[in-house]
């Protein structure tokens, strides 16, 4: 799977893999479950300050602004249509690849 189809639930339960590998957990796969990362600043606010994550804006095709991520070491650069989305898709991909394992 493509890091840029997930959105929503999906994505938040890939941020989880990720956080539980950053803990040192062994890697069980998808949790069933995981907390609204990608729709709450509240939560990606310290993965992005603790990742390095910054935030821009650019535009779609229609001109209409957007979000984007940048972690500037790893080169990964995602556009979401939340500051919170288009960080955790950044910080995903910067743990598994543009292509994600299978689940």
């Amino acid at each position: 799977m493509y890091v840029g189809n997930l959105e929503g639930a999906l994505l938040d339960r890939w941020v989880a893999r990720a956080e539980r590998l950053l803990k040192g957990d062994r890697d069980i796969g998808l949790p069933v479950a995981a907390l609204p990362y990608s729709s709450s600043m509240a939560l990606a606010s310290p993965i992005m300050e603790r990742e390095g994550i910054r935030i821009g804006e650019t535009e779609d095709e229609n001109d209409y602004p957007k979000p984007i991520a940048l972690i500037p070491p790893h080169g990964q650069m995602w556009v979401g249509d939340t500051e919170a989305q288009a960080a955790m898709l950044c910080y995903v991909a910067s743990v598994f690849g543009n292509t994600l394992p299978d689940a």
